[in-house]
């Protein structure tokens, strides 16, 4: 494990003696829609949809010391960074419905998700694998196919969140007043 360390050291000093980075930026794209349909004069339905995708290239820069020192990563295999993709999407459907010339319904369904896969740099890169290292009776999948988990102090969470919401609301004006 000790032979993809780095050796391009600014000093000799046993910490803080490394520099490196790699370039970074993003992939992006997304596609938003909007559609509404008139059902009566008086009632209209609404759908919205947005979603895209959002890549690391080449991939995301982690860090393998304190937050001061953030974005300086070792080299392949012993870096804190990983393949990740997020792919946002938000939906939403309303039902409006105006039920004299002073009441207005409204009736709303959406639904959102924030998905980011996080991916190891080494898996199944040759030479890189755990079994390539000669660790042995590992069960199949990320075990034996990435590089060992390494930590410099510190640690990683992923996290996905979704949401599904329902709103219903009736608006009554007259005048000047609004009432909800």
């Amino acid at each position: 494990m000790q032979a993809a360390l780095p050796t391009n050291y600014d000093n000799t000093g046993l910490v803080n003696n490394y520099f490196g980075g790699v370039p970074s930026g993003y992939d992006n794209w997304e596609i938003a829609g909007r559609a509404d349909f008139d059902l009566t004069p008086k009632q209209r339905l609404s759908y919205v949809i947005a979603y895209g995708i959002r890549k690391n290239v080449p991939f995301t820069v982690g860090t393998n010391s304190p937050s001061s020192f953030a974005g300086v990563v070792l080299p392949l295999p012993y870096t804190a960074g990983g393949y990740a993709t997020i792919t946002p999407v938000v939906m939403d459907v309303e039902h409006a419905w105006q039920i004299s010339d002073h009441i207005t319904n409204q009736l709303k369904f959406g639904f959102n998700r924030f998905g980011q896969p996080i991916t190891s740099l080494t898996d199944g890169v040759s030479g890189d694998q755990a079994t390539d290292l000669g660790i042995t009776n590992l069960p199949a999948g990320q075990a034996s196919t990435d590089f060992p988990g390494t930590s410099f102090a510190t640690t990683t969470a992923v996290a996905a969140v979704q949401a599904l919401v329902r709103a219903n609301s009736v608006s009554m004006s007259r005048r000047p007043h609004q009432l909800k």
